[in-house]
C-alpha cells in the first residue's frame, strides 16, 4: 500500500457515499439517508484526522478530493431548493396556527383573515 493508502481509501469510500447520499436525496428517502450521513460524517471525521505527509501525496489525491468536493457540492444544490419549499410550507403552517394565513373563504373567494 502506497503511504496515501489510508487517506485514498477514506476519500474513495467518501465518494461512495456522496452518491449513494445523492440517489437518497433524489428518491426523498429519509429511512436510507439517515445511516448515510452518519457514515458521511465517520468518514470525514476519519479524513480530518488523516493527514498528508508530504506535496507527492496531496497531488496524487487531488483528483479525489475535487470529485469528492464536487459531489458534495452536488448534493447541497440538490437540497437547497427542497429545504426553502419545506421552509415555506412550514412559514405557511405557522400562520395558520396563528391565524395570520391568508385562506379561501367556502365560497372560493380569498380571505386574508
Amino acid at each position: 500500500m502506497t503511504r496515501s493508502g489510508p487517506m485514498e481509501s477514506t476519500i474513495t469510500q467518501l465518494i461512495d457515499c456522496l452518491e449513494q447520499e445523492h440517489q437518497a436525496l433524489l428518491a426523498e428517502d429519509v429511512i436510507a439517508l439517515e445511516p448515510v450521513l452518519a457514515r458521511k460524517e465517520r468518514l470525514l471525521a476519519s479524513l480530518s484526522s488523516l493527514q498528508a505527509r508530504d506535496r507527492h501525496t496531496m497531488a496524487a489525491l487531488a483528483g479525489l478530493l475535487a470529485r469528492a468536493r464536487t459531489l458534495n457540492q452536488r448534493n447541497a444544490a440538490t437540497l437547497t431548493p427542497r429545504m426553502a419549499f419545506n421552509r415555506v410550507r412550514l412559514n405557511a403552517l405557522r400562520g395558520a396556527r396563528n391565524g395570520d394565513a391568508a385562506v379561501y373563504t367556502a365560497s372560493g373567494a380569498f380571505s386574508a383573515r
